[in-house]
């Protein structure tokens, strides 16, 4: 445990990047598929579409097959319809790369292998149709070699760059083909080439011959394929790095389609059960690998605990965070019993925190939390009730407070929120009156008198269930959803599971967070009260912007206390101050060297 004396004065030690318009991004088209029927419809048919486009101008279409069973069902689309084709007799048909261990042996799976073969034994295709079926496969720089020149050869004939159609997918750890994430096939012009990545030598086209391609489909299936999506469409991706090279083809928008199933959306997860007077909480961790839940180690855990509508906004953290070196953790707040009190549910969130810090401390990880804007409320009622949350007590090293909400400038968030979110949505001319009179209201009232009637709407909510009600919050729904897909460091891939999210929170839940966080913030106006961390040497550090139009700064809740360390993020450039609300999304690569930089200190300051 630190000692109680540790200064944390010295902001400048963090070196924020100079602000500067970002970068032009440009992402492949997105579709996804709520269904395998419907993923397997939507591959099968946009390559029967593409197919006969080509083959009807009487030129040859040529393809890259993947193997493995992210395009199965798909390849079995395709064999079911192939009669869908005008012209089979020019498709032709070649491997991306030789097989992967885990893709061997596969039963019951309709791979690529199994895809020529049951086109061979229909009479669909003739062997001709197979681009390097008479090379010798003994030797495997040999074959590579002579693929490699057929297809050069074969390419120059047919006037063609690359190839026509390529079916890729992923490994979790970002493998595209043979091309790891930092493979030796970069350095290659070449079309094929042999790379010793593995255990074993494998062959695969290059990525400079992939990006050739006229289109790339991706396929993402499973939960394990979040994070190399998510690499995929990082606006920072490395053009030599796997699976993020694939988004530098010209023209990536309309050369490549990302097809996703609901799976692929879906972090892995370690689930935990915390019993309560009221019944059991299922609480969800996204994790960015499969890991043992008792697994014991001293690697540091990071819990990143979201502010409201706030749970999938930590991609780009758990993506990139070095899992060498810590165990990211976005932590959901947990199942709701039937019986829980409205009054008691941020009492309840807390305890749930508690209950995920006392599980990784007990199996031996130091444990750091990363909370954003609201969840300030329940780390402030913990500070305040600091023995009464013993998992914290004992295991708890540090804690990053980014963007925190104070309840008493809740006049401050309403009128941002009023404005920029409320009245932009898509309401009834008859609801924009009704909150242009609130919005001209809440400046006539105190801070406190603006919260007051903050907790009474929320209270009506809580009682009400009209139809009015779910159409104005779905049309706010819909506005964040806007914004969030402008501001966010992988737009794209992120819009889908918010979406999700938004569209499975009841407002009555929403109301219900609200309600009681404001109804606890009470306790913390005047900045006191706040004594567990600073007496057990917690180092607290806070992000903040003087911009925020959600979580307006109060010194008081920090200021002179001894492990604090404030550091200002503010960006006076900055257009869209929602974006200085959402620094850690923005600015993903300096938020994860603020996180090492401060888990490092305080690792070396406990050794």
């Amino acid at each position: 445990m630190l000692q109680k004396n540790l200064m944390m004065t010295d902001a400048n030690k963090y070196v924020l990047p100079d602000f500067h318009p970002p970068l032009p991004y440009a992402a492949p088209d997105t579709v996804y598929c709520s269904t395998a029927e419907e993923f397997d419809s939507a591959v099968g048919s946009d390559f029967i579409r593409h197919a006969n486009k080509v083959t009807e101008k009487g030129q040859d279409f040529i393809v890259g097959l993947s193997h493995g069973q992210s395009p199965s069902g798909a390849y079995q689309y395709i064999l079911d319809h192939y009669n869908e084709l005008k012209h089979p007799e020019k498709i032709h048909y070649t491997f991306i790369n030789s097989k992967l261990k885990r893709q061997r042996g596969l039963v019951g799976t309709r791979d690529a292998i199994s895809l020529i073969k049951k086109l061979l034994e229909g009479n669909l295709i003739s062997k001709d149709q197979i681009l390097g079926r008479a090379l010798d496969r003994e030797n495997i720089e040999a074959y590579g070699a002579g693929l490699d020149q057929l297809l050069s050869e074969y390419l120059e004939g047919s006037e063609k760059n690359g190839l026509d159609y390529v079916f890729v997918a992923s490994t979790s750890d970002g493998q595209v083909a043979g091309i790891t994430e930092c493979s030796a096939a970069f350095g290659s012009d070449n079309i094929v080439v042999v790379v010793n990545d593995s255990d074993e030598p494998e062959l695969t086209f290059t990525p400079s011959f992939l990006k050739r391609s006229q289109r790339i489909v991706f396929l993402a299936t499973k939960a394990d394929k979040r994070k190399p999506l998510a690499n995929l469409f990082y606006r920072w991706a490395n053009p030599d790095q796997s699976p993020g090279f694939l988004r530098f083809i010209p023209d990536v928008e309309r050369r490549m389609t990302v097809f996703i199933d609901g799976n692929a959306l879906t972090w892995p997860q370690i689930r935990l059960t915390r019993g309560t007077a009221v019944g059991e909480t299922t609480i969800r961790l996204d994790v960015p690998f499969d890991c043992d839940p008792k697994e014991k180690t001293n690697r540091p855990v990071l819990i990143m605990i979201h502010g409201f509508l706030g749970l999938n906004t930590y991609d780009a953290l758990l993506t990139f965070i070095p899992t060498d070196k810590y165990i990211p953790v976005a932590m959901h707040y947990g199942s709701i019993p039937d019986e829980l009190n409205p009054k008691e549910y941020s009492r309840f969130i807390a305890k749930n925190i508690d209950f995920v810090v006392n599980h990784f401390g007990e199996n031996g990880h130091p444990v750091y939390i990363f909370d954003h804007s609201m969840a300030n409320i329940y780390l402030s009622m913990i500070d305040s009730a600091y023995d009464q949350y013993p998992g914290i007590k004992k295991y708890l090293k540090g804690r990053i407070a980014a963007n925190p909400f104070f309840g008493q400038e809740t006049k401050h968030a309403s009128m941002e929120f009023m404005g920029n979110v409320v009245l932009k949505s898509r309401i009834s001319a008859m609801d924009v009156v009704v909150f242009n009179s609130a919005k001209l209201l809440i400046p006539t009232l105190s801070k406190n008198g603006v919260r007051r009637l903050g907790i009474k709407i929320c209270k009506w909510l809580i009682r009400s269930d009209s139809s009015v009600n779910n159409r104005i919050w779905k049309a706010i729904k819909d506005r964040v959803l806007v914004l969030a897909g402008d501001m966010d460091s992988v737009p794209v891939l992120n819009r889908i599971p918010l979406e999700h999210t938004l569209n499975r929170l009841p407002i009555k839940i929403f109301a219900i967070q609200i309600q009681s966080a404001l109804h606890e913030s009470k306790a913390f106006d005047k900045g006191d009260g706040f004594s567990g961390f600073e007496r057990e040497g917690i180092p607290v550090l806070v992000i903040k912007s003087e911009r925020d139009p959600i979580a307006k700064f109060v010194e008081a809740g920090f200021k002179d206390r001894e492990n604090v360390m404030i550091l200002d993020t503010t960006n006076p450039e900055e257009t869209d101050i929602f974006r200085e609300h959402l620094y850690y999304m923005i600015h993903p690569r300096n938020t994860i060297k603020i996180i090492d930089q401060f888990i490092q200190e305080v690792e070396t300051e406990n050794a």
